[in-house]
């Protein structure tokens, strides 16, 4: 099958979407990899004030090239056929960097996942090697008005040749100003039919406005899209499937990954800001403010939600891929609980040693505190001190089901643990340097 379609490459009045090659990812450690490599080289535009406002293609072409929005291609396809785990954690690292930018691989993972879900065969093998290529997919679903989302009022008409033609308008279009493919929700005059169709960014009679304004996620392109007459060939127009079981939760748990990524970027921002940008409070004894207990206290309550949501994500991408291992299963892995539910204190019971300073806080540190240590821990607030003001204490926090274990030794007040075995890592070391 020959489809004549416009190049996506440079053209006048449209952004630069061409790129170099993307990489092959072999493994699924790579792709974890790769996204670090690519949320480390963003982060710096991210945070250059004297580039807010740009266009990311930049960002987008270093995504692109990683292979990291080519992983959800099956093996079969000539892909890794990445689990859900992976993907959802490429678009979380993404996401710590520039939220905005793992706003843009969400979608384009939502789009993509219904194309290569296809009952189609051809349909399948003509997206998955533009999919492998490196190039994108947006989305351009949402209209205004209507009585609710799916009254839509963009309409697919069919032609006398056999194709289709597509009018409407579209807003909160995201990744669609640098997308190479629109993922488009249509209506049909005959039966009042919904569906979506699939067309390049660059058809004509597609206008894609940079009209969007937000006060956070600035870059995600989400803009207005108007179609006028747009020529729409038979093999693009809607395909009827029935939803897999997970079809929704799949971009309901890859937004959980951007919200998780933004929050431990936010964090990681504040930490560094501390460290390096502030100073401590005149009356707090302190030389640096990252040694003052309120503040320690408080980065490590953030520390504490933000792992724990970490935790929860991962085991719910683990239960998405169980789901998707046994579609007909009421449980994701045979029992009788939600999907959502985590295995119930996996991290200390693993490790005698922080179960014992759990069990017996005061044992390892009573003595062997300096006079300093028991001068600062005396200024801590009681909630902070807990019983007889020792610092050096193990305290369980529960979160859902997760048991968190936080170290009060050498002023780590509040601070998670990262492996209760190792008490002295710690994300305070994140902190002080």
């Amino acid at each position: 099958m020959t489809l004549h379609l416009a190049t996506t490459t440079a053209i006048a009045g449209l952004p630069d979407l061409s790129a170099a090659p993307a990489r092959r990812l072999a493994s699924e450690a790579e792709a974890i990899a790769a996204a670090h490599e690519v949320a480390a080289a963003i982060a710096p535009i991210t945070r250059d004030h004297d580039r807010e406002g740009e266009i990311p293609g930049e960002q987008l072409r270093l995504l692109s090239e990683s292979g990291v929005t080519a992983i959800a291609v099956p093996k079969e396809l000539g892909g890794l056929g990445a689990s859900i785990e992976t993907i959802v954690e490429t678009v979380r690292i993404i996401s710590t960097a520039d939220g905005g930018v793992g706003q843009i691989l969400q979608l384009h993972n939502v789009m993509i996942g219904g194309i290569l879900a296809s009952p189609d065969a051809a349909y399948r093998a003509f997206f998955a090697p533009r999919i492998l290529a490196g190039e994108r997919f947006g989305n351009a679903l949402a209209e205004v008005g209507g009585k609710n989302k799916l009254d839509l009022r963009t309409i697919l008409s069919p032609h006398d040749d056999g194709s289709y033609r597509l009018n409407g308008r579209k807003f909160y279009a995201t990744g669609s100003y640098l997308a190479h493919w629109l993922s488009v929700g249509v209506a049909t005059p005959e039966g009042g039919g919904r569906g979506n169709v699939i067309i390049p960014r660059d058809a004509p009679g597609l206008t894609v406005i940079d009209d969007w304004r937000a006060f956070g996620q600035r870059n995600t392109m989400s803009g207005t899209v108007i179609f006028e007459d747009v020529h729409v060939p038979a093999f693009f127009s809607p395909r009827g499937r029935k939803p897999a079981r997970t079809a929704l939760t799949r971009a309901q748990i890859l937004h959980a990954a951007i919200d998780t990524g933004i929050a431990r970027g936010a964090l990681t921002a504040a930490v560094d800001y501390l460290r390096n940008a502030s100073r401590a409070w005149i009356e707090s004894g302190e030389e640096r403010i990252v040694d003052e207990p309120h503040v320690i206290k408080q980065v490590g309550e953030f520390e504490n939600a933000v792992y724990a949501a970490e935790l929860l994500l991962r085991e719910a991408a683990r239960a998405f891929d169980r789901q998707l291992a046994d579609p007909d299963s009421e449980a994701p892995d045979g029992r009788e609980r939600g999907a959502g539910e985590v295995q119930p204190r996996p991290l200390l019971e693993k490790c005698p040693r922080a179960h014992h300073a759990r069990s017996d806080p005061l044992a390892p540190a009573r003595d062997r505190r300096p006079p300093a240590e028991r001068r600062r821990t005396d200024r801590l607030p009681a909630v902070a001190r807990g019983p007889e003001d020792v610092p050096r204490r193990m305290i369980g926090k529960s979160v859902g089901e997760i048991s968190i274990a936080a170290d009060f030794s050498n002023h780590l007040y509040g601070y998670i643990l990262r492996d209760p075995c190792n008490i002295s890592e710690s994300a305070i070391g994140t902190v002080h340097a």
